[in-house]
């Protein structure tokens, strides 16, 4: 649907559907054919290209006086030029909780959102040729 609009208000030649899994698996062939759509020269090398930041299938959960700290600007400046880098880990580390992260749909869930985006999805599909096969969804089966 979303998609529906630019098509609508660009070109078709002027857009590049791209699947963020290709950037995370494969970031040099991505930006390669980023590259190739936008006429740019597609052998510059970049730099930390593949590199991961923050990956970590962990939740962390602040304390409500470590959140307030954060998000008071004036105090958390003073904080962050008074007090070198590894005093302030030692103290806000332990204001932190971690919980492992991992979401997963019971069968009845996955069939319900489905039967939701399943319009949408055979329209990716077909009228934007997009592979679905990388998500896990085969619509044939009706399997997310």
């Amino acid at each position: 649907m979303q998609l529906d609009e630019y098509y609508q208000r660009f070109p078709v030649e002027d857009i590049l559907i791209l699947n963020f899994e290709d950037l995370k698996r494969q970031p040099i062939e991505l930006i390669k054919k980023v590259c190739e759509f936008l006429n740019v020269d597609a052998s510059y090398k970049f730099h930390n290209l593949g590199q991961v930041k923050n990956a970590t299938n962990e939740l962390v959960i602040e304390n409500k006086f470590l959140h307030l700290v954060k998000n008071n600007k004036k105090i958390h400046n003073l904080i962050l030029s008074a007090v070198p880098l590894k005093l302030r880990k030692m103290v806000t580390n332990p204001m932190k909780k971690k919980i492992k992260s991992y979401f997963k749909l019971s069968p009845e869930q996955r069939k319900f959102v489905f039967n939701e985006l399943k319009e949408d999805l055979i329209r990716l599909k077909t009228k934007y040729k997009f592979d679905l096969s990388k998500w896990g969804i085969d619509i044939a089966k009706n399997e997310l």
